[in-house]
């Protein structure tokens, strides 16, 4: 994973998201990577990717696809190969419903763990922290 290039690792992502039930959604034109997904139980997950938990200034809106309305809770997903810092932790335990995705996670994940046991509470994206569940 740490040698793709951030066009494969987004191809990459969207493979391995297809492998654990997502249905990822056509791509837009897009201006700055990230993908879309939606799960059987119609929950849309937004897959951004970068460096730093936060999103950089006006992020929202300098994507095409990202301004038109899109309907169903919304699950946010920061993948970044390398290591998130505690300020990224703490930033996406305050958004609720975002989940981090470091290198190590994301080795996991395309070793085969299911998203669902790498992202959240309860085993699946869409919980209140940015932390996988310890019980």
């Amino acid at each position: 994973m740490a040698e793709l290039d951030p066009q494969a690792l987004v191809l990459a992502v969207a493979r391995m998201l297809r492998r654990d039930g997502w249905r990822v959604l056509p791509p837009s034109a897009h201006d700055v990577p990230h993908l879309a997904a939606r799960d059987g139980r119609g929950r849309l997950l937004d897959v951004v990717f970068r460096p730093v938990a936060e999103p950089l200034p006006d992020e929202e809106e300098t994507c095409s696809c990202r301004s038109r309305a899109r309907s169903g809770p919304r699950v946010r997903l920061v993948v970044h190969r390398g290591t998130f810092s505690r300020r990224d932790e703490v930033w996406a335990a305050r958004q609720g419903r975002t989940y981090l995705m470091d290198g190590a996670r994301l080795r996991l994940w395309a070793r085969g763990t299911p998203l669902a046991e790498l992202a959240g509470p309860g085993g699946r994206p869409g919980g209140k922290t940015g932390r996988p569940s310890s019980d």
